[in-house]
């Protein structure tokens, strides 16, 4: 493990008494060669925006879908994990600055990381067989919906959904075509 991260997760732990992450909401990918071809960056280090929620930090920092972060608080992104990884040791409520790389041009964009979102009660059918899980249908674009999507991985958040979800997302994603040449057809 980095000597970084184990500062900082010892940092939190002496400070709050547990480990504090916050949320900037974007879903992240790698920067292959292919999609730097694609996207005319002038790196192939970096981290593509593939998702930003709705009323997030990350949207309110003005990035987007197919946003290339190239830098982040003065430092060059090497990959997309490297970008979650600073995104997720970076305190609640601190300003973040990033280098992104959108239409041939580099811009800089500020923005903050924001606390986790409340929990959120959901009513449902409990599963006997499974103790404590309950089972509901979400309204797509509820509040309890974008809690949830962000807890299956979408969002920096902690990834505390069912294997099964995650493999099925990935096993999606996979038959879909990669992002950069999606916006150039």
């Amino acid at each position: 493990m980095p000597v970084n991260i184990v500062r900082a997760v010892v940092n939190q732990i002496t400070r709050f008494g547990e480990v504090r992450r916050g949320r900037f909401d974007v879903d992240i990918e790698d920067l292959t060669p292919d999609s730097a071809a694609n996207l005319n960056t002038p790196t192939t280090a970096g981290a593509i925006i593939s998702i930003v929620q709705a009323d997030s930090p990350a949207e309110k920092a003005g990035l987007r879908r197919g946003d290339v972060v190239l830098g982040f608080n003065g430092r060059p992104v090497k990959s997309g994990p490297a970008f979650r990884n600073r995104l997720a040791l970076t305190p609640i409520d601190e300003e973040i600055e990033l280098s992104v790389w959108r239409d041939g041009q580099q811009q800089s964009m500020r923005g903050r990381i924001a606390a986790p979102a409340l929990n959120t009660i959901i009513e449902g059918q409990a599963v006997a067989q499974l103790a404590g899980l309950k089972i509901a249908n979400l309204e797509r674009g509820s509040p309890q919906f974008r809690t949830h999507r962000r807890r299956a991985g979408g969002g920096g958040g902690k990834r505390e959904c069912c294997g099964e979800l995650r493999s099925a997302r990935r096993r999606r994603h996979r038959h879909h075509q990669p992002l950069a040449r999606a916006q150039h057809q």
